[in-house]
């Protein structure tokens, strides 16, 4: 299932752009020779996408590893900033108690969303995916690629040529919805309504739409560049978050990190994420010794450390 070329098959033309023929009553073989049964240039079905000779064939070649990467990366999105709202939001909190049942509950609800999300998609309720091959950008984006007749008449062939890594982020999404409304509630109701404030909860039901917004248009470019977000992400954040502490000694800010476990847990996940980046920007290349390059995910944690009495102008200044 390449992409649509200029080839044209044995016995009809090609069709322009990701255009397609469809057969109509007869299935799909490397024997059909009939022309009767295809139908007109257009958009292929959902789940199908046209091939060399402009036939539209169902969709069937398991995801490769970055694909997988980039639906976990899209899952993950929504966690990470939910679990950011409630350590926003700590401070309104009682007890320790509240804030970890929240952080749980959005853990489950987004575990939900994305189990169901990989059933209901071909081979429907198994735990794989079967997909369409992707040779470039311009396909997260065919309704900018639909051909014109004659300089005038627009041909509408737009559907998902990269399926399901576009669809199936808004079903995730949407299914997350419904579980922040369904699950979150009952919390709420139930164990947080006197105890906590509900901030977390409302920036959650607002962020997912903005997420499905930012989907719909930039899908493409997050695809081919999630990779660099990750890596630029988490070191701002891991960044940030040691800044905070302020200036200390460097055994002192050794000791602070050791022994707490806010900053255990802040770290761990800056380097699970730092280390999804540097895996999902190697899986791709084709070089000996590739998976080596894990070993610099510790370097910047060790670079802000060791370079911490320096970030001081007066302690430069000494030492010039």
């Amino acid at each position: 299932m390449s992409m649509l070329s200029g080839h044209a098959s044995t016995t009809q033309p090609a069709c322009l752009g990701f255009c397609g023929r469809s057969f109509i009553s007869t299935n799909y073989s490397e024997e059909a020779t009939s022309t009767s049964s295809l139908s007109q240039c257009g958009a292929c079905s959902f789940g199908y996408r046209s091939n060399a000779t402009s036939i539209c064939v169902p969709c069937e070649t398991p995801l490769q590893a970055y694909d997988w990467m980039y639906l976990l990366f899209i899952a993950l999105l929504p966690l990470l900033l939910h679990m950011q709202f409630i350590r926003v939001a700590r401070k309104y909190c009682r007890t320790r108690y509240y804030e970890v049942s929240e952080y749980l509950c959005v853990i489950l609800e987004n575990v939900i969303a994305c189990v169901i999300s990989v059933l209901i998609y071909p081979p429907r309720f198994s735990f794989f995916l079967n997909g369409c091959e992707k040779t470039g950008l311009k396909e997260w984006y065919p309704a900018c690629y639909n051909p014109k007749i004659g300089y005038t008449k627009t041909m509408r062939c737009t559907y998902e040529v990269v399926f399901p890594l576009y669809s199936i982020t808004f079903v995730h999404h949407m299914i997350l919805m419904g579980a922040i409304f369904t699950l979150r509630s009952i919390l709420y109701c139930a164990m947080l309504y006197k105890a906590y404030n509900a901030k977390p909860y409302y920036l959650a039901i607002v962020s997912v739409p903005l997420l499905v917004m930012i989907h719909s248009v930039l899908s493409g470019l997050i695809f081919y560049s999630f990779p660099y977000i990750l890596l630029i992400g988490s070191l701002w954040a891991m960044c940030f978050h040691l800044a905070l502490e302020g200036k200390r000694p460097l055994k002192e800010m050794i000791v602070r990190l050791a022994t707490s476990p806010t900053h255990w847990v802040f770290l761990t996940i800056t380097m699970l994420m730092l280390s999804f980046g540097v895996v999902a920007l190697i899986t791709p290349l084709d070089i000996q010794y590739r998976w080596s390059l894990l070993c610099l995910v510790p370097v910047p944690l060790v670079f802000y450390l060791i370079t911490i009495p320096f970030s001081n102008p007066a302690t430069t200044m000494r030492l010039i």
